[in-house]
């Protein structure tokens, strides 16, 4: 259970320090027009990159600590 955990958070971590990186970068361009299209795309990619990491992380350690129960048994 803990590696999954440290996992989640491995991937958390990568996509909020790509986020940092890139805002880093887009700051950095002179142009204004320019500079505001990469910002509406830091934007978008950076919900989507969020959101993503956020289902991966989830969806992890569901899979590695959930458990299967069997289905109930119908009697009629």
């Amino acid at each position: 259970m803990a590696i999954s955990i440290l996992a989640g958070a491995a991937v958390m971590l990568a996509a909020v320090l790509a986020l940092y990186f890139v805002t880093v970068r887009v700051e950095a361009i002179q142009m204004p027009l320019l500079r505001a299209g990469a910002v509406l795309a830091t934007l978008v990619l950076g919900v989507l990159l969020l959101v993503g990491a956020t289902y991966f992380s989830t969806h992890l350690v569901v899979r590695l600590c959930g458990r299967e129960e069997p289905p109930p048994s119908s009697t009629t």
